[in-house]
């Protein structure tokens, strides 16, 4: 159910998000949409390399990494469109397990299977696999 409430919701972002940058014209490359994918992710990793909770920093900038992300994948198509949002959604799918806890989320993390395996993921890899589809 949740994978399919964020895959509407990443495809009604997606077209939202490219009528927008049409009819703004914010983006005028795939180029520049590249650039500030990755200008919306560096700042995080660097946080992340500094030893911060990695749920604390996510969650503070995730709405600009959705922003961008949403953009840049005005500029792809195909195949490189489905991988980037399996990353994107893998990336989604950490963020929601980590960092949107409920407070019996909380008190029962450690009984959740699915918060052990998303415990165990590296958000700063998750990024870099967001940023691999940047490099243009």
């Amino acid at each position: 159910m949740f994978f399919i409430g964020l895959l509407v919701g990443i495809t009604g972002g997606y077209i939202i998000g490219n009528k927008v940058a049409i009819r703004n014209g914010k983006v005028d490359s795939k180029y520049e949409a590249a650039l500030e994918l990755r200008s919306a992710f560096y700042p995080t990793i660097l946080k992340l390399k500094h030893g911060d909770e990695p749920s604390f920093i996510v969650a503070k900038d995730f709405k600009n990494h959705q922003l961008a992300a949403i953009e840049f994948s005005n500029f792809l198509s195909g195949g490189e469109l489905e991988s980037y949002l399996n990353s994107l959604t893998d990336y989604n799918h950490w963020y929601k397990t980590m960092c949107t806890m409920s407070p019996e989320g909380i008190l029962q993390k450690d009984s959740d299977s699915e918060y052990l395996v998303e415990k165990e993921k590296d958000p700063i890899h998750l990024i870099k696999v967001i940023l691999d589809h940047a490099d243009v």
